[in-house]
């Protein structure tokens, strides 16, 4: 509270801490603030997060003028305590105070009403606990009280004043003077269609002063479908497509950015335009406000195997189906190549060339060949096949594999670049037999009886087979020596000795 020491009391502002929670105060604690101490204001000044004070000092009458009028500031410690005041000079008599952000900045500015003047000083606060020098503004006869609100709804703080002649309205009219700039940015560029698009949009203040209310607006371009968007302050939402930003405060050259992903519908070009407000400030460079940006969206190209097993009897085709989506609109073209375990030329027929989806207007021998390898879809089509003919053969082999692979697309976007076929074997195993020997048991010395192993065909890959000798008449030992190991067929043999 402020005692101004009107009947014989010392001047001071004294602080009276609660006793929670039964009501009751601790005595008080006086603070010089002057000589005639008469309104006192609570605000957080140097934006420490602690309570200080502001003062309105009326100073001392002599004869017709006053003396020593100031507004005197207390920075408070968070403790109950305060700091020596601080006196910043008003006009004559300081009777009445209040607090304001008069200039928009988020920092908290002061005005008093000067009783032996014709005016109210506003002291215009710093950030840091300090004010620059007063500005004064008429107010009429005597002004003994002065409130601050907003009284025509412009967001900006007015001031009422108490005259001698009723109330005095003074209506913010500062020209608050803020420079934002907007840019933004696309990613991927060009992108496939059904695919997530990402926009980084970015926001600076380049001021002079701080900006409260900083906000962005970004109505979503037809062929996207909104899916986030996260700011780096403050908080978004999305309404039918159209994405609000509030960032809120942002100081002289500060930044703030939000990523918006939407998802991609159709192939075509779209441009997205975001916008960057503030309702508190003037933009005196309005040419940055708004920041566009045009994406192509081509349609997406994308492989299956149709039929993935093909058999060596055949000659079965393989069949690979080429697909696009996101429209079908224009020409497509895209390079395709064969590969795998499979050998070209042996498993399957030589295969290369490209998949062409054409606008229909394209001449045969002129725009395109219709040789092997050459695909023309008709106009609104959205598939085409490519036939893989397998090469037969008769020998008993692993299945093999093969890929066809697209590449270098035109007016397209690969999604799924590679089909796999898969050539089962439909040749039967291989039979095996041994045939008989006789061997003539001679006197003396050894001999050694050698049976033919057979297969019944030529076998496409290694084969291995167990053997032993077994007794019949004839006795290991006295008549032959026994024997057993394995014997194994090499690819594309068909007889092996064994002894």
């Amino acid at each position: 509270m402020a005692n101004a020491a009107l009947f014989d009391v010392p001047p001071s502002v004294s602080i009276l801490l609660g006793k929670s929670p039964n009501g009751t105060f601790q005595n008080a604690v006086d603070y010089n603030a002057g000589i005639s101490p008469r309104s006192v204001v609570v605000g957080d000044f140097n934006g420490d997060g602690k309570p200080d004070l502001a003062v309105a000092d009326y100073g001392q009458i002599a004869g017709s003028s006053t003396t020593n009028s100031f507004v005197q500031v207390l920075l408070g410690k968070g403790d109950g305590t305060f700091s020596n005041a601080v006196s910043y000079v008003a006009g004559a008599g300081p009777i009445s105070i209040a607090v304001g952000d008069f200039d928009t900045n988020a920092i908290l500015d002061l005005v008093v009403a000067n009783e032996r003047s014709t005016n109210i000083s506003v002291l215009i606060g710093n950030g840091n606990g300090t004010f620059q020098t007063a500005r004064n503004f008429n107010a009429g006869m005597h002004p003994h009280s002065v409130a601050v609100g907003d009284f025509n709804g412009d967001n900006k703080p007015d001031v009422a004043v108490v005259n001698d002649d009723g109330v005095f309205l003074l209506l913010n009219s500062c020209l608050i003077l803020a420079d934002l700039a907007i840019t933004q940015t696309d990613n991927p560029d060009p992108i496939g269609a059904g695919l997530n698009l990402t926009y980084t949009l970015s926001v600076t203040n380049s001021g002079p002063v701080t900006t409260p209310d900083v906000s962005i607006t970004d109505p979503l371009p037809a062929g996207l479908v909104f899916v986030s968007a996260t700011p780096s302050q403050g908080s978004c939402t999305n309404i039918g497509g159209t994405v609000n930003c509030s960032f809120g405060l942002m100081t002289n050259g500060a930044q703030a950015s939000v990523t918006i992903t939407a998802t991609t519908t159709i192939a075509t070009t779209i441009t997205n335009t975001a916008t960057v407000t503030s309702f508190a400030t003037t933009d005196p460079n309005s040419a940055n406000n708004t920041a566009k940006i045009t994406t192509t969206v081509l349609p997406r190209v994308s492989l299956a195997a149709t039929d993935p097993s093909a058999s060596e009897t055949g000659p079965d085709a393989g069949v690979f189906t080429v697909s696009r989506a996101g429209g079908t609109a224009g020409p497509l073209t895209v390079n395709y190549t064969v590969g795998g375990t499979a050998s070209n030329g042996v498993d399957y027929t030589t295969l290369s060339g490209s998949v062409t989806i054409s606008n229909g207007t394209a001449t045969a021998g002129t725009d395109y060949l219709p040789t092997n390898g050459i695909a023309i879809f008709a106009p609104g089509t959205t598939n085409q096949t490519l036939a893989v003919t397998i090469l037969g053969d008769v020998l008993n082999e692993a299945d093999d594999t093969f890929f066809v692979n697209l590449s270098n697309p035109t007016n397209g976007i690969i999604g799924d670049s590679q089909g796999v076929g898969t050539i089962s074997n439909d040749d039967p195993l291989p039979i095996l037999s041994i045939g008989d020997v006789t061997v003539t048991e001679g006197d003396s010395g050894a001999s050694q009886a050698v049976f033919a192993i057979n297969l019944s065909v030529v076998s496409g890959r290694a084969l291995s087979v167990n053997f032993a000798t077994a007794n019949g008449t004839a006795v290991a030992g006295s008549d032959y020596v026994a024997t057993n190991g394995t014997l194994t067929f090499s690819a594309g043999t068909t007889i092996r000795p064994s002894r």
